[in-house]
């Protein structure tokens, strides 16, 4: 939100009631899901009766029921939707040709004990003749934090970043560091 503060962005921001409502293409070309937009299995969290409006007509939570079919509706009719850390999970209940890239031979997420990196510095490759990565070098150092890695499904989706080669830790640590390799 800062970023588009001070660059002077036309925005707006929404919360989960107005996510439910659909026809979210009609009023916006772009979605950001900040980190913490969790989708949840349903919308049963009570409203606290004392929370004065406005804030009370935005209360609510993402739920997969009728928030993922609206965002799913708005991604379909030509919207971008950006989900920034753990929001990104929801590819895992979209069907948009990319999947977890952080599983074992039989598809089940990698543990813990096999795989971890938190809170480190890695280097990845920049697809930079698009229009969103334009002016990045080839490769770029970025932080990362036990993020969502995934690998694509779909041979007409071209990545923007990418895992390449076999060493991808700058500064920090990481078990199982290998699990990366080809990732996006």
């Amino acid at each position: 939100r800062f970023l588009l503060e001070e660059y002077g962005y036309n925005f707006k921001v929404i919360y989960a009631p107005t996510i439910d409502k659909g026809h979210l293409h009609e009023q916006f070309d772009v979605i950001i899901l900040p980190s913490n937009a969790i989708f949840r299995t349903d919308n049963t969290v009570n409203k606290p009766s004392n929370i004065p409006e406005p804030y009370a007509s935005q209360w609510g939570n993402l739920t997969l029921a009728q928030s993922l079919p609206a965002l799913e509706n708005f991604v379909t009719k030509g919207g971008q939707l950006i989900a920034i850390g753990g929001s990104s999970q929801i590819v895992d209940h979209l069907q948009l040709g990319v999947a977890n890239h952080l599983v074992d031979e039989a598809s089940n997420a990698l543990k813990r004990e096999v795989y971890y990196t938190p809170g480190s510095i890695l280097t990845a490759q920049i697809d930079n003749s698009k229009p969103a990565t334009m002016g990045y070098d080839p490769a770029i150092d970025f932080y990362f934090s036990n993020n969502n890695v995934y690998r694509i499904t779909d041979p007409t989706i071209q990545p923007l970043m990418w895992f390449e080669g076999d060493k991808f830790l700058k500064s920090g640590w990481s078990w199982g560091e290998q699990y990366l390799k080809n990732g996006v």
